[in-house]
């Protein structure tokens, strides 16, 4: 099997999900592995959201369900239990290792319906040098809350500058998406965008970035549902151009995945069991539509989370079964995808997810992570940036700290502003002449980054 350079790289390279289920791609072709702990007795049924990473040799590092985090042996870390996403969560979990660290790594968890939302979506830190290098997680940085009341949503991409990543979620029950900046410091920014239809249910549903991290895809799993399109800027974390198809009784979208030159989206559909294909390359919104393909019809209807995997091919979660679907060629129209079901046999059952992974993802452990300082940096946010939106001025404060450079960019990247060389803990800027819209903010000092955030001109 070929192997491409797509959304996830080694650091996706083992799989735990499901019952117990395993999958590596250290082999070519990937083949089932076992030891997994991912099995959660209560619904046996919703072994859904799982996250694991590898190191950038393919190791395995770390895995969760949301609600429990193992060591490469397959050992809940000493303070990796009761974190406080939901085993049900369609998308529970997912581990990002800190921008610019190979010490520090977040776990995003999001709660489940059947537990009514109420923890929201929280992270938590592990430092890789604890337990002599099995790692664990931090008790006083351990389910720290970003937002409450959020859908069981949960997606990450890389930043345009290649090294920071946007955190994606949805709340629930109306239509803002809650998107973070995980940066060197930890979480250094946030922003909320009203746009497209409601999440009315919150649960069941994909949120998917293009391997290009341009476009979100995301599915609301019921009749009263949607499958939608938005445009996203890596830089600003806008989202933009919506394109909406709101659900039927024969379309109720689940599963999401993006083929790796981004020109089709596969989706699964719970009502009625299928896999179909969407042609983005079409052209018009209702030329996509029209563009749509049945692959395949299972009843009852037990395919679910679609995952493209670091070789290129799609994979389809079959629930309670020992064995998973494959789309070989993703890139190809049609049936010349070669979708295939039962193509991959496990040695336990899948269920309705697959692991989340990020989208563009790459970092590399090519320093031993034990040699950075011992502690954690805590994110620079007695950074206060006012008033915000501006119109005229914007005042620039550091209260017990000091900052040298200052450097302002439009959304194409732009640089508009720039103090450098001056030492101080306070700054204002006349923002008067500057074009109406937004643009990002990056402060410095002591060789590192202190805060990066966004500035709203009026």
């Amino acid at each position: 099997m070929l192997v491409l350079e797509v959304g996830a790289q080694k650091q996706a390279n083992v799989w735990y999900f499901g019952g117990g289920a395993g999958l590596t791609f250290n082999t070519d072709p990937p083949t089932a592995i076992t030891g997994g702990q991912t099995y959660y007795p209560t619904p046996a049924l919703w072994n859904e959201g799982t996250s694991s990473i590898c190191d950038s040799a393919g190791a395995l590092l770390y895995y969760s369900n949301g609600a429990q985090v193992w060591d490469r042996t397959h050992e809940v870390m000493p303070n990796g239990a009761d974190l406080m996403g939901h085993p049900s969560s369609t998308q529970a979990a997912l581990i990002i290792a800190r921008p610019g660290s190979d010490r520090y790594f977040h776990i995003f968890t999001t709660d489940g319906s059947e537990h009514g939302f109420d923890n929201g979506l929280r992270h938590s830190v592990i430092d890789a040098c604890l337990r002599n290098g099995l790692g664990d997680v931090l008790p006083d940085q351990k389910n720290m809350l970003l937002h409450g009341d959020m859908a069981e949503k949960l997606a990450a991409v890389q930043h345009a500058n290649g090294q920071d990543y946007w955190i994606v979620g949805h709340e629930f029950g109306t239509n803002i998406f809650h998107l973070y900046l995980l940066t060197e410091s930890g979480i250094t920014d946030s922003l909320s965008i009203g746009i497209g239809p409601s999440e009315i249910t919150g649960w069941g549903g994909q949120i998917v970035l293009s391997p290009d991290g341009t476009t979100l895809a995301y599915a609301s799993a019921t009749l009263q549902g949607f499958l939608a399109l938005f445009d996203l800027n890596t830089s600003t974390g806008l989202l933009s151009n919506e394109r909406v198809w709101m659900s039927s009784m024969s379309r109720m979208p689940w599963g999401l995945a993006f083929s790796p030159n981004g020109s089709k989206l596969y989706f699964t559909t719970t009502n009625q069991g299928s896999i179909r294909q969407l042609d983005l390359s079409a052209g018009d919104w209702p030329d996509v539509q029209a563009s749509e393909i049945t692959l395949g019809t299972i009843m009852p209807d037990l395919w679910r989370d679609l995952r493209l995997g670091p070789d290129g091919s799609i994979y389809v979660a079959h629930a309670q079964h020992p064995s998973l679907g494959i789309i070989a060629f993703p890139d190809a129209p049609g049936p010349a995808c070669q979708f295939q079901d039962d193509a991959l046999s496990l040695t336990a059952d899948c269920s309705f997810g697959l692991p989340n992974v990020v989208c563009g993802y790459a970092y590399h452990n090519d320093v031993h992570p034990c040699a950075e300082p011992a502690g954690i940096e805590e994110p620079m946010m007695r950074i206060t940036l006012g008033p915000n939106p501006a119109t005229d001025r914007v005042d620039l404060r550091c209260e017990g700290c000091l900052f040298g450079d200052l450097v302002v960019c439009d959304v194409l990247g732009r640089q508009v502003h720039r103090n450098e060389g001056r030492t101080t803990s306070s700054l204002t800027l006349d923002v008067g002449p500057w074009s109406a819209g937004c643009y990002l903010v990056t402060v410095s000092g002591g060789g590192h980054r202190l805060f990066q955030g966004r500035l709203i001109k009026q």
